[in-house]
Formats: structure tokens, C-alpha cells, sequence
């Protein structure tokens, strides 16, 4: 065998698959050195050496791993599968790229301390928020009973949050402030009034 010939044999025998070189690029190379080094061999053969060095060149993995369980029939099955594990791992990449982002976003809205808590529990307790997720919340909307004053309810969120003051619920007379101040003057004028009366007498 003359000696280029046999630096070119040993050359394809040892060629890895680069760190840099992508597993479909890999045994084009191979189908390079191929024809170079072994000109008189026929096209099966030399595809049966490139298949077989191929799988022993590969960087470890789990594409080198399958090709050692089921090892391929021809380079066109070195070529779909070799495709097929290369979609797959970039849909994992997407997805945890995703999953990592999704993570961020949830850190970022996550309450900070028992303030934010609180005040979140507030705005959800608070009466007349009208309309709740798309769909119209009939504890809030309730329109209150005015004639029906029974005093104070067990189950009447507006009576527990808010006592005697719950005017919504319409479980409590409304108080009328205007109405309260005319008749505190009006009693104020009468008293003043009885004391001018017992002046002149």
C-alpha cells in the first residue's frame, strides 16, 4: 500500500466528529475522505466503512447511543435519524428556554412580603367590584333590601365587615346626615326658642 494511501486510511479511521461540527456535517466529511482514500472501492462497500466509522466517531450522547443499539442501514438512515434527534433537542432547548421564562415572570409577580398580601386580600374583599374575571359576581351586585331592616345578619358580609355602619346590605337603617343636622337645628332653634320665651316672661 503506498504511503499516501496509508496515511489516508489511518485518517479516516481516526476522524471524530469535531466538538464545533454538527452530527449532520459529520458524515459528509467522512463521505469525503472516503472517495479519496478508497477510490477501487465499489459504493457499498465504501458506504458500509463510512457507516461504521461514523457511529464509532460520534461525540458521546444519545444519537451515538442509538446508532450503537440499532445501527444504520444506509446513510439515508444516518441522515433521517441524525435529523430527528436534532429537532427533538431543539425542541427541548425551546421549551426550557420557555419554562425558565415562565418562571421569571412568576418570580416577578410573586407577592415581596405580608403587606402585599394583605393589600391583595383587601381589593378582593372590597364591595361593588362589579364584574369579576368576565363574570358578573351577584354577591357584590346585589341590590340591598331598603324596606327589610332586620338588624344585623350572621351571614351578611357587609354586617360582619362593617357592623352597624353595613348600609348595602340593607340590613341597618340608612342614615340620612342631612336629614340628622336639619333635625338637630331645628331641636337647637326650639330650645333657644322656649329660652327666649321664659326670658320675656
Amino acid at each position: 500500500m503506498p504511503v499516501d494511501t496509508q496515511q489516508m486510511t489511518i485518517q479516516f479511521l481516526s476522524r471524530h466528529q469535531k466538538a464545533s461540527e454538527s452530527p449532520i456535517d459529520y458524515p459528509h466529511s467522512l463521505q469525503q475522505v472516503a472517495v479519496q482514500t478508497f477510490p477501487r472501492l465499489d459504493m457499498i462497500g465504501r458506504e458500509e466503512l463510512i457507516r461504521s466509522r461514523f457511529v464509532e466517531g460520534l461525540l458521546p450522547g444519545p444519537l451515538k447511543e442509538h446508532f450503537l443499539r440499532n445501527p444504520p442501514a444506509d446513510t439515508s438512515d444516518i441522515k433521517r435519524t441524525t435529523l430527528r434527534f436534532l429537532a427533538a433537542d431543539k425542541l427541548v432547548n425551546l421549551s426550557s428556554a420557555h419554562s425558565s421564562s415562565v418562571t421569571t415572570v412568576e418570580r416577578a409577580t410573586k407577592p415581596s412580603g405580608p403587606d402585599t398580601c394583605q393589600t391583595t386580600m383587601a381589593v378582593t374583599d372590597l364591595p361593588g367590584r362589579g364584574v369579576i374575571h368576565g363574570q358578573s359576581n351577584s354577591r357584590w351586585n346585589k341590590q340591598p333590601a331598603w324596606g327589610n331592616y332586620n338588624g344585623r345578619q350572621a351571614g351578611c358580609i357587609y354586617c360582619k365587615r362593617f357592623g352597624r355602619n353595613a348600609r348595602r346590605c340593607g340590613h341597618n337603617r340608612p342614615r340620612k346626615p342631612e336629614q340628622a343636622r336639619i333635625n338637630a337645628l331645628e331641636e337647637e332653634e326650639q330650645a333657644l326658642h322656649a329660652l327666649n320665651l321664659q326670658d320675656d316672661s
